[in-house]
C-alpha cells in the first residue's frame, strides 16, 4: 500500500498509503488478540 502511494510522486497520497497501512495495522492487532484469547481459554485449536 505504501508503495502504491509513493509511486504516485505525490505527497497526499503517500500520507494517504501511510493512513491506510496504520489503520489496517490498528484492525489486525485487536482481531488477532482476540482470536488468541479463544485458543488460550479453550486450550487447542
Amino acid at each position: 500500500m505504501i508503495l502504491a502511494g509513493w509511486s504516485s510522486n505525490n505527497k497526499w497520497s503517500t500520507y494517504g498509503a501511510m493512513r491506510e497501512a496504520c489503520q489496517l495495522i490498528s484492525y489486525e492487532i485487536p482481531l488477532g488478540l482476540s482470536i488468541l484469547v479463544v485458543i488460550v481459554s479453550v486450550g487447542t485449536l
